[in-house]
């Protein structure tokens, strides 16, 4: 029975190339679980700024322009994250925090004359986004770790893929040897 793979190759040079194809898509997918795996490392970074300083602001409604910098904190935040599907979830959270601060902002800056400090949120509403915004990032951490796991288990399959390359090459390097041995 004989291996071949599209390319002409046959018997061991369709196995080496078979080898040499898996390595590089189990090399891709390792490279993109990295890129996620650090993405998710800042989001968590920016997720835990927005959590303080919407915090902050709340606490000092008479510096509306705190409400004002994590507004556009949020929004920054969205850009950044809002084409990583593996980061959708805590992107929907700051989506809804952010249309509920969006609106209230702009009612407050649209007033004419201007309030005498910026009416924030209720405590319950903070304390419930808050709480959203740490499960959130609870669950991005589990998903890290589960990352973690996955790149692991790609780097094993990469190993073994070149110990397979290796012990072919080395077959064929005593077969080699064998034969000119015979022959002389």
């Amino acid at each position: 029975m004989s291996f071949s793979v599209p390319g002409g190759f046959t018997g061991t040079d369709a196995l080496l190339a078979f080898a040499v194809e898996q390595s590089g898509n189990l090399n891709e997918l390792m490279q993109k679980e990295m890129d996620v795996s650090k993405l998710r490392g800042e989001m968590a970074n920016d997720l835990a700024d927005i959590k303080q300083h919407l915090e902050l602001a709340n606490r000092h409604p008479e510096l509306p322009e705190g409400y004002k910098n994590v507004n556009e904190e949020m929004a920054a935040f969205i850009e950044k994250y809002k084409d990583v599907p593996e980061l959708d979830a805590v992107v929907s959270t700051i989506v809804e925090i952010h249309k509920s601060s969006d609106a209230k902002w702009t009612a407050y800056e649209a007033a004419d004359p201007k309030p005498a400090k910026f009416d924030g949120w209720a405590n319950e509403t903070i304390k419930g986004w808050l709480d959203r915004l740490t499960e959130d990032m609870d669950s991005s951490g589990t998903n890290d770790q589960l990352a973690m796991i996955y790149i692991k288990s790609l780097n094993e399959r990469i190993n073994n893929l070149a110990g397979t390359v290796s012990g072919i090459e080395d077959s064929r390097q005593r077969t080699l040897e064998s034969i000119i041995n015979k022959l002389s």
